[in-house]
């Protein structure tokens, strides 16, 4: 075993078994597990299956073990902000007005740290298509991207330069592709975004290197 290898694997086990890290690594399973709730309510309650297959990230991604999700949800529960159905035959759980107000306070705090990045990416781009397309084209690349090679990406940020090339063409025209699904857009259009997608995934500007670290940290909580 490498030098490299014996510290990925410390880093690993201090942010699972670390007294000092449990209080991170518990704040980040709370935020995963109410966003995976977004959409339930007392009419509308899901189980912890439910709950599971959203927190699948990616296709060779298992999600969040059903022991942790439990662990998680009873903290979510004492704290007020989701609350467990009445039901006898299956446990099944929604978010309280405090858990959504508290996932819509994380939705603005993550919009502004896109947001810059999303004003350079579409930068001289009127006329080409609509903000609201554009805007969700490039979120949904960046996010795609570190759902399907996130590892690769987050050894670029630390230095590692070979990782940039384990970036295939392939996969990151696959993330593109993916996130051009949702809307309808002309061939000039479509290659216009592509180009500015390509750009933020090696960009050496300030806002775009902060959005990459914040969320490479968030891919090695997860």
């Amino acid at each position: 075993m490498t030098t490299d290898e014996k510290r990925r694997i410390l880093y690993a086990a201090l942010l699972r078994y670390s007294p000092e890290a449990s209080s991170l690594r518990n704040r980040a399973l709370d935020r995963f597990v109410l966003v995976a709730l977004l959409g339930s309510s007392k009419s509308i309650p899901m189980t912890v299956s439910q709950i599971q297959d959203v927190t699948v990230l990616a296709p060779k991604s298992l999600g969040l073990r059903t022991d942790v999700i439990e662990e998680t949800l009873g903290r979510l529960v004492d704290s007020k902000r989701v609350e467990q159905a009445k039901n006898l035959h299956e446990q099944e759980y929604f978010l309280t007005e405090l858990g959504l107000r508290h996932t819509d306070e994380a939705s603005q705090s993550a919009s502004q740290i896109f947001q810059p990045v999303l004003n350079r990416m579409l930068q001289d781009s009127a006329g080409l298509f609509s903000v609201r397309d554009g805007e969700t084209v490039c979120r949904t690349f960046i996010t795609e991207c570190f759902a399907r090679f996130g590892h690769q990406i987050a050894s670029a940020v630390a230095g590692d330069v070979d990782a940039d090339c384990s970036m295939s063409r392939t996969h990151i025209n696959s993330a593109f592709n993916t996130a051009i699904e949702s809307v309808s857009l002309s061939d000039e259009a479509i290659e216009s975004l592509r180009s500015r997608c390509n750009r933020f995934i090696h960009s050496p500007e300030p806002a775009d290197r902060e959005l990459r670290f914040k969320l490479v940290q968030s891919y090695y909580v997860i």
